[in-house]
């Protein structure tokens, strides 16, 4: 539980703040590539098979303890 110290926090919060900021930059233009090339249906299966896997990820993560 050491990354929960108020000394990593910076540390923390510009991890994530970085992951969001290539998220946003990148998730709309690969969302309309997506798009072009299967239109709404294939972009909704694919948002919804990477939330299950990302489900699962956190599950098994939990498990070990690493959240």
């Amino acid at each position: 539980m050491m990354f929960l110290v108020k000394k990593n926090f910076g540390n923390v919060h510009g991890i994530l703040a970085l992951q969001y900021m290539i998220g946003s930059i990148l998730g709309p233009w690969i969302g309309s590539l997506i798009w072009i090339i299967g239109g709404y249906d294939l972009l909704i299966l694919l948002f919804f098979i990477l939330a299950i896997i990302g489900n699962i990820t956190a599950i098994f993560l939990n498990k070990k303890k690493f959240i």
